[in-house]
């Protein structure tokens, strides 16, 4: 009596009908399968249970493991619902599939045939059996595709998880999902949006937080992430600050699969793309933040990601995200001047992308080209930006430090009950109290200083009028982070360019200003 085993695999079908009541697959298919065993006289030794559902071999140990046992000449049959089961991958995949069962005698056994790969005529018909399923994967891939694109340009929202501010809703009466509004978590998205845009109010000055700041903003808040973790990291606000769906829009094909071959192996890439690159369409779902402010946020954010915000530095380059190379577009670097002779050599500002031959130059020759460029521009003229009315946040901000205070009291309720309950000991007691203790004084300090911002503060609009003549000259007064914010407010990038080297060529490079003042306003 020869030894068998049994393959069970769910595929995308059976997910479908699960959803649909129709049961549970593997429990199904095992039934079914041993019905047949008891038919054919066969014992099953082993059970192999594959949950998931990949396109390739790769992605599916369980099947990896079989084909090894079967190349091994472990057993003489394998019990499988239907061929297709084994391989839906490329000639690759269909390949070893059926050498792993040929050169090893192995007989594939399905409810309504036996299959011999070692005899012509089964292994002829065991291999158009792999072929058509590849093409019937293909079709059914192609459909569901189709139908994602299609429920995109009708507005729904087709992703699996929601973003943070949302929960997915049913649409009724119809296919397809929407986005409904979670209010406590769309408030912290109307803060994130309002700081990036219009900033906070510190010491007299508005000043416009970064991604950085901003995430450390909501951990002292004592906000939890999407995640439900503490900490909040800058890559998280820059993905909220960079999604147009809280104004409403559907994003499309920004991170499309691109598939590439490396030492035989199958790799999957998801690069992502740029906003310009990406399909908008406007959604079905309610807007958590007018366009008007997502606007803004893109303008003080896009395209420079990487502007250095630490707790033990300050920001150094005044072109931080501002300057870009003009051969790659990535953002020039500052590199700290060398000391030579005992004296520090001048600041640079260089392109590092691999293989970019755009040569450095010394930044004070780069900013002292571009105030002479902005001289010549403004001339003696007088203008000014636009009025942005920012919205008042404080009180919002307020609350919110309230409820997190109310929860870590409720949590240190808790605590002294996990220790009457036995459920913490002496020591651990003391460690999460003590922790619950510092918190509650930080929210203590935070909410103190908010309520003293609250009472002396009453002004709630940013000026951004400025005149040519007293810009150019506080700026050289002015530290790094401030020239930041001043050149930001003129331009919206500066291309660099220079492809000369050596001395007698320092300030023989091109730049070429974008600004962001109307043509109304170059007097």
């Amino acid at each position: 009596m020869g030894k068998y085993a049994m393959y069970l695999r769910k595929s995308r079908a059976d997910i479908e009908a699960e959803s649909n009541g129709e049961g549970e697959t593997l429990a199904r298919h095992e039934f079914l399968l041993q019905e047949t065993a008891k038919k054919l006289g066969l014992c099953i030794d082993k059970i192999y249970r594959e949950i998931v559902s990949g396109e390739t071999i790769q992605a599916r140990p369980i099947m990896q493991q079989l084909l090894k046992d079967v190349e091994a000449k472990m057993w003489d049959g394998v019990l499988v619902m239907e061929v297709e089961r084994l391989a839906r991958g490329d000639t690759v995949d269909q390949g070893l599939v059926a050498r792993a069962f040929q050169y090893s005698f192995t007989s594939i056994i399905t409810p309504t045939k036996t299959y011999r790969p070692w005899e012509e005529s089964d292994e002829e018909y065991f291999e158009f059996g792999l072929f058509m399923s590849r093409r019937e994967y293909k079709t059914i891939l192609r459909r569901m595709q189709n139908g994602r694109t299609a429920s995109a340009h009708e507005g729904k929202y087709c992703g699996s998880v929601p973003p943070y501010g949302y929960c997915r809703v049913k649409l009724p009466h119809e296919k397809g999902f929407t986005l409904q509004i979670v209010p406590d978590q769309a408030e912290m998205i109307r803060f994130i949006f309002q700081w990036a845009a219009f900033g906070v109010e510190e010491n007299g000055t508005n000043i416009r937080l970064g991604a950085s700041k901003i995430a450390q903003r909501l951990t002292a808040m004592q906000i939890p992430t999407p995640s439900g973790k503490s900490v909040w990291s800058a890559s998280s606000i820059l993905d909220i600050l960079h999604n147009p769906v809280y104004c409403g829009k559907i994003r499309w094909g920004s991170r499309a699969q691109i598939k590439s071959v490396s030492n035989g192996q199958m790799i999957h890439h998801r690069p992502r793309k740029k906003l310009s690159e990406t399909q908008l369409i406007m959604g079905r779902h309610p807007p958590i933040i007018s366009a008007d402010v997502w606007e803004l946020a893109q303008k003080g954010i896009s395209p420079h990601l990487l502007v250095p915000s630490h707790t033990d530095c300050c920001l150094k380059n005044p072109f931080a995200g501002l300057l870009v190379c003009a051969d790659c577009g990535h953002c020039l670097t500052r590199r700290p001047g060398r000391m030579k002779n005992g004296i520090r050599q001048p600041d640079l500002l260089i392109c590092t992308t691999a293989g970019c031959h755009n040569i450095g130059s010394r930044m004070d020759f780069i900013e002292q080209a571009v105030l002479h460029t902005l001289y010549n521009w403004l001339g003696e003229s007088d203008f000014s930006l636009p009025t942005v009315a920012a919205p008042n946040t404080s009180e919002q901000e307020l609350t919110l430090l309230k409820k997190g205070k109310e929860r870590l009291l409720q949590q240190a309720q808790t605590i002294y009950s996990l220790l009457e309950s036995s459920i913490y000991s002496p020591d651990i007691f003391r460690e999460r109290i003590q922790k619950n203790k510092a918190e509650i004084l930080q929210a203590d300090a935070r909410i103190e200083a908010l309520q003293e911002s609250c009472t002396s503060s009453s002004c709630q609009e940013i000026s951004s009028k400025i005149t040519a003549k007293r810009m150019l000259s506080v700026y050289s007064q002015s530290s790094a982070e401030e020239k930041n914010q001043l050149l930001k407010l003129l331009f919206s990038k500066i291309e660099y360019r220079k492809t000369v080297r050596g001395q007698g060529h320092e300030t023989e490079f091109n730049l070429t200003l974008f600004p962001l003042l109307p043509p109304s306003d170059n007097l």
